[in-house]
């Protein structure tokens, strides 16, 4: 039997976190510009939620992070945007040559440690991961029924997916180019430009121990699967969510370790999918700054 209609309608997020990290998300766009005022207003909102204990960092925590992160980027920017309207970041930079590389950024200023990743979303709802898996695994397939089926959109655009592994369509996700139109977006129109746009597109993760930095194609799990390693999925039912499918990287670095876990139909939403610590902890292009 299908799910009720709304069952999984992410519930509304506290609106005070949102404003944090909009906020740490200007911040480092206006900081990569040196726009000094807009440093300070969001410098100021980030206190705000400090002195609210909505966040265990001040603004000039934050700043001081951001800093010591774009130094180390050094990038001769042209201009940088928040929320930028192609939506293949949170930060798009273009540079004085006129390319662009994109920043996603994780801010968890309410959480201790970077363990804590895995607590936030990587991405969510559906992807073309989950459809292409619904093509290949069969009891996966006959679990996603109903309204969160149709939430999910697992039968949206299958063709297109022919020429795509499901390694590719991994590694796509932790890009955010979740779906054939993102990709065209972004440039992507087959694999073998996925590596590309990974040379081009970062992660970075702050929260109270600090922050870390790493491009994408140096992230281990990535570069492994670029190099020709073996995607391992585990699918698992629980009592949190419909499906829970388990990812790892045949490594010997890596091997049996999950680096990252797609959940549909979790408890509040129809995808609330996971980047794990261990991805970032083992990969040698991370540069960590406190």
């Amino acid at each position: 039997m299908g799910r009720r209609i709304g069952e999984y309608v992410r519930k509304p997020g506290s609106g005070k976190n949102k404003d944090v990290t909009d906020a740490v998300e200007k911040m480092l766009a206006a900081q990569l510009m040196g726009d000094a005022s807009t440093v300070r207003n969001q410098t100021r909102v980030i206190d705000l939620a400090h002195r609210q204990n909505n966040s265990y960092l001040s603004g000039s925590q934050v700043h001081r992070l951001i800093k010591k992160v774009c130094s180390h980027l050094s990038l001769p920017v042209r201009d940088a945007q928040s929320s930028p309207g192609d939506h293949l970041g949170d930060v798009c930079v273009t540079l004085k040559d006129n390319s662009k590389i994109w920043i996603e950024l994780k801010s968890q200023t309410k959480k201790l440690r970077f363990r804590d990743i895995t607590q936030a979303d990587y991405v969510r709802e559906g992807t073309d991961f989950g459809r292409k898996y619904a093509q290949e695994n069969e009891k996966f397939n006959k679990l996603i029924v109903g309204n969160l089926r149709v939430e999910l959109k697992i039968d949206s655009g299958a063709t297109a997916l022919d020429n795509w592994k499901l390694s590719d369509l991994w590694v796509a996700d932790l890009a955010l180019l979740v779906d054939s139109e993102r990709r065209k977006r972004a440039g992507v129109n087959y694999s073998s430009d996925l590596s590309k746009f990974l040379e081009r597109k970062y992660l970075l993760h702050i929260c109270a121990e600090g922050a870390r930095l790493v491009r994408l194609d140096q992230l281990e799990p990535v570069r492994s699967i670029l190099a020709g390693s073996q995607l391992l999925v585990n699918l698992k039912t629980t009592n949190a969510s419909v499906a829970a499918v388990q990812v790892s990287v045949d490594d010997a670095l890596i091997s049996g370790r999950t680096v990252f876990t797609y959940h549909f139909g979790y408890r509040n939403a129809p995808g609330r999918h996971k980047l794990h610590d261990f991805a970032l902890a083992v990969s040698s292009g991370l540069v960590t700054f406190n």
